[in-house]
Parts: structure tokens; sequence; C-alpha cells
């Protein structure tokens, strides 16, 4: 997938601002999918339930402050970035907003050039910390903070176990997951002994069951030591 789409939720209950927005990404990030909503409670609902590249948000809107809103995912160790795009946006803004984990800070007179570097480099910091939210391989996505697995935005269905097996593996590409990394991975309570080859297999075996019946042209191969991954 040469160009995925980017997912951004939008918080702005001012329907001129957001159709101002949302006209302005899709000139300079037409490879942007927008979500609009008004109110704080949707947000959080969406911010909560969906995976998103990035967050735009409004400080007082309809139910609540874009910057609670923050805080509130932060408490919930959701770390999706947030950028701020507001007129309160003195030091004084600034300075609580990054208390409460907001990222960065746009006032609304946005140049959108400007507002898409933003966004850009909230997404590259937010991937440069060696653990993205999602990690993505071809049509593969694989959401670390809601535990999902997508093909071609079908979810695959997994297990919490046969999620972990497969993003272990996943993270080695294009190498190899040896058996000791799986097991440190997959199985963190039982570190005290050695990897169980067998455990590994069968729920290795039930992985390739799911991925199968999905379609999905993703090969789990066993290689010398472990297992790599073919998609």
């Amino acid at each position: 997938m040469e160009n995925p789409t980017l997912q951004l939720l939008l918080l702005e209950d001012e329907q001129f601002m957001a159709d101002h927005v949302i006209g302005s990404l899709r000139e300079v990030m037409p490879e942007a999918e927008v979500v609009h909503t008004r109110t704080y409670d949707a947000a959080l609902a969406l911010a909560l339930g969906t995976q998103f590249d990035c967050l735009i948000l409004d400080r007082n809107v309809i139910g609540g402050d874009g910057l609670g809103l923050v805080s509130a995912l932060r408490e919930k160790d959701v770390r999706t970035p947030a950028l701020m795009l507001t007129n309160l946006n003195s030091a004084d803004h600034q300075i609580e907003g990054w208390s409460s984990g907001a990222d960065a800070y746009e006032g609304k007179d946005f140049e959108p050039m400007v507002l898409k570097a933003q966004i850009q480099n909230l997404i590259r910091r937010s991937a440069a910390d060696g653990h993205p939210r999602i990690l993505r391989i071809g049509f593969l996505e694989l959401h670390r903070t809601a535990r999902t697995a997508m093909w071609m935005e079908k979810d695959l269905d997994l297990e919490p176990q046969q999620f972990a097996l497969l993003l272990c593996i996943a993270e080695a590409s294009p190498g190899t997951a040896s058996y000791q990394q799986i097991w440190k991975e997959a199985w963190p309570e039982f570190q005290g002994i050695d990897p169980q080859k067998q455990t590994i297999q069968t729920n290795l075996s039930r992985l390739r069951r799911k991925i199968d019946k999905a379609g999905a042209a993703i090969t789990i191969n066993s290689v010398d030591g472990g297992y790599s991954l073919e998609v």
C-alpha cells in the first residue's frame, strides 16, 4: 500500500469552520480521510474505538473542551497525536495544553500547507518512537491499541493470543521471529520457563486457519528457529 489513507478526527462545533478545515485538507492532503464530529462525547467515543493517525481538536465545543478530551485519552493510555486547532493558543494556553497531553497548536487563521506540515510532523514523531500505533505491511494493518488485525480494511477477527503471535512475527519482518521472541511477547506471564514450541505451533495453526478463512494473502513460513511473514 504505497499511499495508505490517513485517518484524521476533527472536533469542531462550528460548521463553517469544520467545512473550511475539511476543504483545506482535501486540497493539500488528498490521502487523508477526515471524520468530523461536533460534540465532546462523540469525539471521545470515536477516539477510543477507532484508530486515528491524528486528532484535530477545538477547545470550547458542545459538551466539553478538546483539551479535556486529550487528558481523558492520555489517562486511558491512548497516545494518538493531538493538534489543538483553536484561537485559544496564547503561551499560557499552550502550557496548559502541553500539561494535558496536547502535542501541537495552530490558530484558526491557519495556512493549509502549515496545517499539513503540523499533522505530518506529529504522525512522523508518533511513528519514530519505535512503537507506532499501527503497523502496516502491504494490505495488512495491525492496530496495537485496539489489538485488531485488518486485511484490506476487513477485520481478521483474531483472538488475543493470535494477535500477539502475528504482531511479533510482523515486527520481525522481513527477518525471522525466533521461538524465544514469540514466547516473550505472546506469553509474557511464563518467562521463567523455556519456550514451549508445541504451544506456539498449536496457536499458530489456529492463526493460519483464521487468515485462510478471511482470504488474506498472508503466509507465515516455518524457518529454522522460528517464523517469518510473507505478505
